[in-house]
């Protein structure tokens, strides 16, 4: 990716990164959009702000849109107020996505994530141009570089760059300052840094990794300016400067340049006067000093000099430097005391911060805790709810229960003598002790509470049914007894009539009769 070319001196560029606070990020808005109280202490504009274009995110939706604004007519952004509650709406919402999620510590233990007063939720962008040509010490641009620069960038790059890394990183872009108001074009740019997909701001941890978005950065910058600009060298170990250090050595370097023309002016001045000019004959003319005007020479220099640097020159007494020395020793001793004082309490309010965090935490499961007690409290009062309106159904199974076992006893005093009937009985008496168990099953899960409800319908469903067939069974069995009863009745009358045709046999008949009898009143008995 190359860049254009002044005078064979390729044009570069330049993107820093810096993550920002709140308040941060307020400061850095106000200043890159030369908010008019802001702009009043900036000392180093050469034009009127007027030149700069500002681009914003829109406020009127939230689709990521956005829109050129004049500062003459978009007065909010002129407002101190303004710009700060437009970047507060931005991390009331961060906060709200950030601890509405928690984290499991390695021991298990769950917590809600806490945003913390230093959380950097914003970041800072600063795009800057030079060319690859060597300077001198603290040295900038020349008129040329400045005013091909000038003409050369745009700000649909710098919009091609944002586009890139905003989606990237899944953030917004919500301020574009060109600043062209100073000596070179350059843009500063406000962003969101944090990801509402994963829940958590963007940062880097070592110099590892900052180092590689640093490089990233400069590649996405190179790539958004192909054509115009080319990044800088990889692996270079130059220090990249920020605008006020820039600002900085670019005065530094103006006034040393003025310093040293102005002694050349003088020191040229002075040698016109002690020097004579002449002509040779050979063609190689000279200047001429005479001896007795060396010295003045010399001392005239030496004055011019004097004078130059003397504004930048103190002269103090050794006492005086010892005194400033016991001075600044003292001072030193004195913040080396505080720096000591301001590192325990530094050390001990980290610590304070933790308790509180974990009293926090330990408040926040007690909540929790008391929430699924009330959970569980409500729960089991349902469920005796629940209970209450199925009292009738077990009230009606025991009502049953007796009946069945009042008619268990009347079929027993009628029938015992009847032994053929004893194994009908006996599942009769099987029959009774199943549904009593039932019942005392379904006793026992009313009081215990321990089992759903649903398990308990299916069972008194079950004890219905087997009700049910125990009517039917005893009902067969009424129909059966009534049924012998007539046989009974018939077969007696059967008797009396043979005995009456058949005297003879009477006496067996009546012996037989009787102590059939007798084995059915034993039978009784027993």
């Amino acid at each position: 990716m190359a860049g254009l070319k002044i005078d064979n001196n390729e044009v570069v560029l330049s993107v820093r990164s810096e993550f920002l606070t709140l308040s941060d990020a307020i400061t850095r808005y106000r200043h890159n959009a030369h908010e008019k109280k802001h702009s009043q202490h900036i000392n180093y504009l050469r034009s009127s702000s007027l030149s700069n274009r500002y681009i914003v995110l829109s406020e009127y939706n939230d689709n990521g849109n956005m829109r050129e604004i004049d500062l003459r007519t978009d007065q909010n952004f002129n407002d101190d107020e303004y710009i700060k509650e437009l970047l507060s709406c931005w991390q009331d919402k961060f906060i709200k996505d950030y601890e509405a999620q928690s984290s499991t510590y390695k021991n298990g233990r769950v917590v809600k994530n806490r945003w913390r007063d230093n959380t950097v939720g914003f970041n800072e962008f600063i795009i800057t141009f030079g060319t690859d040509r060597k300077k001198r010490d603290k040295e900038g641009l020349n008129s040329n570089e400045v005013n091909f620069i000038n003409a050369t960038v745009t700000l649909d790059r710098v919009i091609r760059f944002l586009n890139d890394y905003c989606a990237k990183f899944n953030v917004k872009c919500l301020l574009i300052a060109e600043h062209n108001d100073e000596k070179t074009k350059h843009y500063q740019i406000i962003t969101t840094n944090y990801n509402f997909n994963i829940h958590k701001n963007i940062r880097f941890d070592g110099r590892a990794e900052t180092s590689k978005f640093g490089s990233l950065l400069q590649d996405m910058g190179a790539k958004a300016f192909d054509g115009i600009a080319a990044r800088g060298v990889k692996g270079s170990k130059t220090k990249n400067k920020n605008l006020k250090q820039m600002h900085q050595t670019e005065r530094e370097f103006k006034s040393e340049q003025e310093f040293k023309i102005s002694i050349q002016k003088s020191v040229a001045s002075i040698l016109k006067e002690k020097l004579t000019y002449h002509n040779s004959l050979l063609g190689n003319n000279f200047y001429k000093i005479e001896e007795n005007q060396f010295k003045g020479l010399i001392a005239s220099i030496s004055s011019i000099i004097y004078k130059n640097t003397l504004q930048n020159i103190n002269i103090i007494t050794q006492q005086d430097l010892k005194n400033q020395i016991d001075e600044l020793t003292a001072t030193i001793l004195q913040n080396e005391a505080r720096y000591q004082n301001a590192k325990e309490l530094e050390i001990k309010n980290k610590d304070l911060r933790d308790k509180l965090s974990d009293k926090i935490n330990q408040d926040e499961e007690i909540k929790n805790l008391k929430n699924e007690v009330s959970s569980q409290k409500q729960a089991i009062l349902t469920l005796q709810n629940k209970i209450k309106d199925d009292e009738p159904t077990i009230t009606q199974a025991d009502k049953y229960k007796n009946e069945l076992q009042k008619l268990k006893t009347k079929i027993s005093q009628e029938f015992m003598p009847i032994s053929e009937h004893k194994s009908i009985v006996q599942e009769l008496e099987a029959n009774n002790k199943a549904i009593t168990d039932i019942a005392n099953s379904e006793k026992s899960n009313v009081q215990n509470l321990s089992k759903e409800n649903e398990e308990y319908k299916e069972k008194n469903k079950k004890l219905s049914s087997d009700n049910s067939l125990l009517q039917s069974e005893i009902k067969k069995l009424s129909n059966e007894v009534n049924a012998l009863r007539n046989f009974k009745s018939k077969l007696m009358s059967f008797i009396d009539m043979v005995k009456d045709i058949f005297p003879g046999i009477k006496k067996m008949f009546d012996s037989n009769v009787l102590n059939e009898r007798k084995d059915s009143e034993y039978s009784i008995g027993m």
